[in-house]
C-alpha cells in the first residue's frame, strides 16, 4: 500500500513507541501525554493535522494501519486486542488535540 504519510508523523510515533518503550512502567496514555507536554506547539497542531488527514482516508483498512503503524514507523506498541487501530489513532488525536489546547 504506497501512501505519503507525513515524516513527522512516523518519527513522532517511532520515538514515542521505540522497542523499550514500556520499561518505564507507564501506560501509553501517560507516556504520550509527557511526550505531548515536551513538544513545541506549532509541532503539536502538525502533528494533529497530519493524524487527522490519515484518518481520514477511509480506505484504510486495519491492515493498511497495521503497516503503517509497525513497518513504516517502526512502532513497537500494539493495542490490540483491546481496540482496533484506527480507534487507538483517534484517542491519540483526541491527546493530541487535548495538548493543543492547553
Amino acid at each position: 500500500m504506497p501512501v505519503n504519510v507525513s515524516p513527522n508523523l512516523a518519527r513522532f510515533f517511532g520515538d514515542c513507541f521505540h522497542a523499550d518503550w514500556d520499561r518505564s512502567g507507564q501506560r501509553w496514555q501517560s507516556l504520550l501525554e509527557k511526550r505531548l507536554e515536551q513538544t513545541p506547539p506549532s509541532e503539536l497542531r502538525q502533528l494533529f493535522q497530519d493524524l487527522c488527514d490519515l484518518l481520514e482516508n477511509a480506505q484504510f483498512t486495519e491492515d493498511d494501519f497495521e503497516y503503517l503503524l509497525f513497518e513504516r514507523f517502526s512502532m513497537f506498541f500494539d493495542p490490540r486486542p483491546r481496540i482496533d487501530l484506527r480507534q487507538w489513532l483517534e484517542e491519540v488525536l483526541k491527546l493530541i488535540e487535548d495538548a493543543c489546547a492547553k
